[in-house]
């Protein structure tokens, strides 16, 4: 019988946030705001859009990081390091 087991990641940013892919999709995102100036404003709701949903999951995982893992590194952010 396979067992499933979890353990905490490290390396990289996961030192710094739980989530680093989704940082990095909100950093891919909004820099492509930046580079469209607001030219397009529906961009402007993808990116908004985006955020929100990110942000999201990233609080969830990083909530059930804390609830499953007693040593989970209290200094790490869920989504933006150092912030959020």
């Amino acid at each position: 019988m396979k067992v499933n087991k979890h353990g905490i990641p490290t390396g990289g940013l996961f030192s710094l946030v739980s989530c680093p892919h989704y940082f990095g999709e909100v950093l891919f995102y909004v820099s492509t705001l930046v580079m469209l100036s607001g030219a397009c404003r529906c961009w402007c709701l993808v990116v908004l859009y985006n955020l929100v949903a990110h942000t999201n999951m990233a609080m969830n995982a990083h909530v059930w990081y804390k609830q499953t893992f007693g040593a989970y590194p209290p200094e790490r952010k869920a989504l933006i390091p150092w912030l959020l």
